[in-house]
């Protein structure tokens, strides 16, 4: 917080001008400047109750961390928090003056005041050090309350106190972090050195769409300072030069806002029934037009294939937990039944859900052996081969149900934490939003003839014919 980068900071941060001169607070560490400044904060007065501020547009899968240094001198006697709305005032002024210009600035003061419990610390903050902090707000894209979190100064006096917060975004929206000063006395408390690390996700882009193709605004999102992907709905290019919003298809352009074609269907003498400028025959739920020429039900290889693969991962899911509870039952070791260790996908997760299963096993038996030992007295047990059961004594078989109870328990949670269990990618998975792109979106054309027609390979062998029939001759790639 140094004058000499002011135009930096003032740019970049919130409240940088209340920066003022305090050696023994200062945490910079800079040889170009020896100004030692810093921003002092006192819970009763008003001018004084919020500090630097920063907000910040995030993405699902961005990870936000959040660091400052706190200083003060000791001494401080508690007199509870500061009423709420000069507080609540303060940071609606900051977060809408920060906000981007339009509509979404509107929704600032009732999502703050409406989450006011959340959003104003207060009595849930501890009496036993002076009521400053570091905080941060989540809000959606509308600037709806999703999440907020503070860290509290300690109480060590002439002291730099490092606070620290990371927050893992889920929602495309903002965060805005500050510091604070909630305490109800002239109690000051110095913060130096605000660092936002912003650590961007995989997402770029987030894109959701009605039947026909009109993206829906409210869902969608792309990343700050990222390039925009143009192809987009079933993987054509927009066409939004003046704002036109257009699709091409290649053979003609789709016009999602109305779930019509802007050009007659070179196939319209073929399909009389329906109008030429119709789009999948009115039902883009069954149908789709891969290149505009002639709406198609997604071949059956593809429905074979997708059926095959659910049959496979069900089958390889249900190998994966019988596999994982027989081992740990009948393996000691290197010795017994052994543990399929390649198994990846369907089959690593029916692992872990059968090594769960081994340790709830192993936990019940541990728990029935030892209560059977303790009770005494003698067990029945029938044997294959007598006429009459076999007499044991109860601490025996106790003790033997125990064991193996262990055994099992032991060896499914040895198969959790280790490298080789089916956890050991974990971290890998998507989350829900981490949606793939669909690799069917894009088709793969075949040009036909020199009118420039193009059809799907999927096209139906009938129409193949019909364009024969038409003196149009196929070109080879």
């Amino acid at each position: 917080m140094e004058t000499a980068y002011s135009s930096f900071e003032e740019a970049t941060f919130l409240n940088v001008t209340m920066r003022e001169t305090n050696a023994s607070a200062n945490y910079t560490v800079d040889l170009a400047t020896n100004e030692d400044q810093v921003i002092r904060l006192r819970g009763n007065d008003s001018g004084r109750q919020l500090g630097v501020g920063k907000l910040l547009q995030v993405m699902p899968g961005d990870t936000v961390n959040m660091e400052v240094f706190a200083y003060h001198e000791g001494g401080y006697t508690d007199n509870g928090s500061v009423n709420n709305a000069a507080i609540l005032s303060a940071l609606i002024s900051s977060v809408t003056g920060a906000a981007p210009n339009g509509s979404e600035t509107a929704g600032v003061s009732p999502a703050i005041n409406a989450n006011s419990p959340y959003i104003f610390i207060g009595s849930n903050g501890s009496s036993g050090s002076p009521r400053a902090y570091l905080n941060y707000i989540l809000f959606d894209k509308n600037f709806t309350y999703l999440d907020g979190g503070y860290v509290q100064v300690g109480n060590t006096a002439n002291t730099h106190m490092q606070l620290n917060l990371s927050e893992v975004i889920d929602e495309a929206g903002f965060i805005y972090v500050y510091t604070s000063n909630e305490s109800n006395t002239s109690h000051d408390v110095y913060f130096d050195d605000l660092r936002i690390t912003h650590i961007k996700g995989k997402i770029l882009q987030e894109d959701h769409y009605y039947p026909f193709g009109l993206s829906i605004a409210a869902l969608s999102s792309t990343a700050p300072l990222s390039k925009p992907n143009k192809f987009k709905y079933n993987g054509k290019e927009l066409q939004n030069e003046f704002n036109l919003g257009w699709y091409d298809y290649q053979a003609r352009n789709y016009d999602p806002q109305l779930g019509r074609w802007f050009n007659i269907d070179p196939m319209a003498d073929y399909m009389r029934r329906h109008s030429p400028y119709n789009y999948a025959f009115d039902n883009p739920i069954m149908f789709i037009d891969p290149d505009g020429m002639w709406p198609d039900l997604p071949s059956w290889a593809s429905i074979k294939s997708s059926v095959q693969q659910t049959i496979t991962d069900v089958r390889d899911f249900a190998t994966g937990v019988a596999n994982a509870v027989v081992s740990n039952n009948l393996s000691v070791g290197e010795l017994g039944i052994r543990r399929i260790e390649e198994g990846t996908g369907a089959l690593k997760a029916g692992q872990t859900v059968g090594d769960v299963v081994s340790v709830i096993q192993g936990g019940l038996e541990i728990i029935v052996g030892g209560g059977l030992a303790l009770g005494g007295g003698v067990v029945e047990v029938a044997s294959l081969g007598t006429a009459s059961p076999v007499a044991l004594p109860a601490i025996a078989a106790g003790a033997a149900i125990g064991a193996h109870g262990g055994l099992v328990a032991g060896n499914g949670l040895y198969n959790l934490f280790s490298e080789g269990s089916s956890n050991g990618n974990s971290g890998t998975g998507r989350g829900k939003n981490h949606r793939k792109p669909d690799p069917n979106a894009e088709g793969d054309h075949t040009v036909l003839g020199d009118r420039g027609l193009l059809l799907s390979k999927r096209t139906p062998t009938i129409l193949i014919k019909i364009i024969k029939e038409r003196g149009l001759k196929q070109r080879k790639e």
